[in-house]
């Protein structure tokens, strides 16, 4: 039964946090399929691309309404919103359709990547080093990233609040409680304050999801990472290490 549905909205962000897991030996899949049947899978990790990063809003959060609640009455005990650590595509959307899916009035947000130069420092997104919007985020001559507040971009789809969290802070009030976050170390803090329980629904990018790898699936032996297979849209599960 799988244990984790990480819900992406592109595929190389899809294969960039199934990653993680693959990692410490879960089975893990990634799929494209948006009338799956979340309770016939077998893979411990289910990597969902909805392929919703360049729809409109309103398709986009169709999208991840469905899969989260088709999740939910699968039976899914773990929902992970994969968000792009550049922030591009329909960030605040598919936040709220995660939330509104699951009925819950507050959302953890990871959305700093440490290790790849990505930090969040009092709820502004860098880039190594640079605001978000003077990154090469920003200078996308197609679809440019135009804020670096994380609650600015979010608020361009969404009437949620914000709310800006120290790493561990407890996320209180209703809303989408967006987490500092400049080292590794940050980011487990906030894991380990969270929990279990309260991270049955988080989001964020690939950093937090090597966190969550580790948090909620600790027992899990180190795997080598597989490829994709020629002409599927899904990844074996993992072997383990000869």
């Amino acid at each position: 039964m799988v244990s984790l549905l990480i819900v992406a909205d592109d595929f190389t962000g899809a294969l960039d946090t199934g990653v993680q897991f693959v990692a410490r030996g879960a089975s893990t899949r990634v799929v494209t399929d948006l009338d799956r049947d979340f309770s016939r899978d077998e893979a411990q990790v289910l990597v969902l691309d909805t392929e919703t990063r360049h729809l409109a809003p309103e398709a986009a959060y169709a999208a991840v309404h469905r899969a989260v609640s088709a999740a939910l009455r699968a039976g899914v005990p773990y929902i992970y919103k994969k968000t792009d650590s550049g922030l591009r595509g329909n960030v605040g959307s598919e936040l709220a359709a995660a939330m509104d899916a699951a009925g819950v009035q507050s959302l953890p947000f990871v959305p700093a990547f440490p290790s790849m130069g990505r930090i969040t420092r009092d709820g502004v997104q860098y880039v190594d080093g640079l605001p978000l919007d003077q990154s090469v985020f920003g200078r996308d001559p197609f679809e440019p990233v135009r804020f670096s507040r994380i609650g600015d971009v979010i608020a361009q789809q969404t009437s949620k609040a914000v709310f800006v969290r120290r790493p561990g802070e407890p996320g209180m009030g209703q809303g989408i409680q967006v987490y500092d976050a400049t080292t590794d170390e940050d980011l487990k803090l906030t894991a380990r304050a969270l929990g279990p329980e309260g991270l049955r629904l988080s989001a964020g990018c690939a950093g937090f999801a090597s966190v969550l790898a580790d948090l909620l699936m600790p027992a899990a032996r180190p795997a080598a990472v597989p490829s994709l297979a020629p002409g599927t849209s899904s990844w074996p599960a993992a072997a383990s290490t000869p």
